[in-house]
């Protein structure tokens, strides 16, 4: 033990500071790590999620500009029909498997 651990000799004021911030740092390691960790996961999957869905989006657009000129030359009834009929199928596959996961199914 050196010096300065010992309570008996006379740098007790050394000895407390030492306990304090031993003290301090693991009750820090036990609470905030963890809520700074969680705090960080939910930040990034957010910014990961607001930029999938700009990205998916700018997909999208991109193909129904694409089909419009040159696919169906024009024709933006046949464009929009087509990826309207994607999207809605897409969206009721979603919903179906939202309606089934909170029944437990």
């Amino acid at each position: 033990m050196a010096l300065a651990d010992d309570p008996t000799t006379p740098d007790w004021a050394t000895f407390l500071t030492r306990r304090l911030d031993h003290a301090v740092s693991l009750i820090r390691d036990k609470s905030l790590r963890p809520a700074m960790t969680a705090a960080r996961a939910i930040i990034v999957g957010l910014l990961a999620a607001v930029v999938g869905i700009a990205v998916l989006t700018m997909v999208i657009v991109g193909l129904i500009h694409l089909f419009d000129t040159t696919v169906f030359r024009g024709h933006a009834f046949a464009t929009d029909f087509l990826f309207g009929g994607i999207l809605l199928l897409a969206g009721a596959f979603l919903l179906h498997r939202s309606t089934q996961a909170g029944r437990g199914n």
